[in-house]
Parts: structure tokens; C-alpha cells; sequence
């Protein structure tokens, strides 16, 4: 019975989150569109945007009730280019970013594998949403994606002031936060345990690499397999 209440209050933390994470970007946008600071051109990009945002969380929605139902089980996995998606995202928050002076950028392999897209876009974002926060201000973040035999590797980099070490094994845990982080917009410590279960459904892992005042890398790792 314990176990069940963690499963669920888990998702439901999970599901908040990610109802938080594309919020973020939706309002960005819209708020854009009501200061009328856009070209024709910025304007239909920006539209496009939100939609593309809510039909991506309307999907992720039930995406994330199948990792708690599937326990497990595998996902279905479909062919997909994880540099088209990277660069895709990145194309899309750059603009967001670059409003709190953090440079956005990627670099990107070339190929496809197999993957559930819109749980790895959801990683990345989380991912590029941890790093910006690191930063507390201005600074770079940087995403790379490198193709592997049976799938990918992406990893998220920031120049910010990095994780003590006796809190990096504890960064996948839910609800944990690192005392002293850079959070102005606060958060539930939810956004890392879902990128680790999005791996680990991909028969993949999720690694830390940071040292105190050199920055931050998270490496996720997905074998889902070759496409």
C-alpha cells in the first residue's frame, strides 16, 4: 500500500511539474504577443509556439501516466532524429533564454534511433530549465548530442557555480533540493526524478559531472536502440 501511495503522489508531483515547465514557456510567449513588441513574422512564431507547447502537454500528460502504469514495461519506442529534436527545442527556448541573458545554444550529431520523442523533449527541457536556474543570472548553457550504436547520448552544460559533491548523489531523488541552489522561481525538486525515470524507461541512465565553481554537466544516456 506504501508503495502505491509513492507511485502515485509521484506522478502526481511529476505531472505538476511538467504542467509548470511548459506554463513557463506558454506565458513567456503570450506575454510577447500582449506587449505587441513582435513582427508579423515574431507573431506567428510565437503562436505557433504555444500551440505546439499545449498539444505537447496534452500528449506528455498521458505519456507520464504510462510510466506509472507500465512499471516497467517497455515503451513503445518509435524512430526519431534526437539532433532534429535537440535543435528543434533549443530553437524554440533561445528566445526565452536570452531574455534573462542566458546564451542557449547546441551541437548536434546527425542520425536516428529509437525513442519516445516527446519524453526525451521533456528530459532536455527539464534539463536546460536546471541548468538556467543554476545560473542565477546571466551565463551560457549548452546541449550536445552524440549518436550512439544502440541510441543516444545527450548531455546539458552551464557555466554556473556547480554542485557540491556530497549532493550529487542525491540529485534524482524526489522532492530534494540542494541547499543553496539558484531557484528564484521555486519548484518542487521534481524535474531530475523524471529525467532519470524517462532514461531508465529507455534502458538508459542519467550521470552527474560538476565541481564548485566550474559548472554543471548532466549527461542522459538512451539505448532504446538503433533505428
Amino acid at each position: 500500500m506504501e508503495a502505491v501511495v509513492e507511485r502515485q503522489a509521484r506522478f502526481v508531483g511529476s505531472y505538476a511539474h511538467e504542467i509548470r515547465t511548459a506554463l513557463t514557456s506558454i506565458i513567456g510567449y503570450a506575454d510577447l504577443l500582449r506587449l505587441q513588441k513582435l513582427d508579423e513574422g515574431e507573431r506567428a512564431e510565437a503562436a505557433d509556439f504555444i500551440l505546439a507547447e499545449g498539444q505537447r502537454l496534452e500528449r506528455l500528460s498521458q505519456l507520464i501516466l504510462d510510466l506509472v502504469v507500465l512499471e516497467g514495461r517497455p515503451l513503445r519506442l518509435h524512430p526519431a532524429s534526437p539532433g532534429a529534436l535537440v535543435r528543434g527545442l533549443v530553437e524554440r527556448l533561445a528566445p526565452l533564454y536570452a531574455a534573462d541573458g542566458v546564451d542557449l545554444s547546441c551541437a548536434c550529431e546527425e542520425g536516428a534511433c529509437l525513442m519516445e520523442p516527446d519524453l526525451v523533449t521533456s528530459l532536455v527541457e527539464n534539463l536546460c530549465e536546471n541548468a538556467r536556474k543554476a545560473l542565477g543570472g546571466p551565463g551560457a548553457v549548452r546541449v550536445a548530442c552524440q549518436m550512439l550504436d544502440d541510441g543516444c547520448r545527450i548531455s546539458v552544460s552551464d557555466d554556473g557555480p556547480g554542485i557540491p559533491p556530497e549532493a550529487l548523489g542525491r540529485l534524482t531523488e524526489p522532492f530534494y533540493r540542494v541547499e543553496g541552489a539558484h531557484a528564484p522561481e521555486g519548484g518542487a525538486g521534481l524535474g531530475l526524478t523524471l529525467c532519470h525515470d524517462i532514461a531508465a524507461a529507455h534502458e538508459g541512465s542519467l550521470a552527474f559531472a560538476s565541481e564548485p565553481g566550474a559548472g554543471t554537466t548532466v549527461t542522459a544516456e538512451l539505448h532504446g536502440g538503433a533505428a
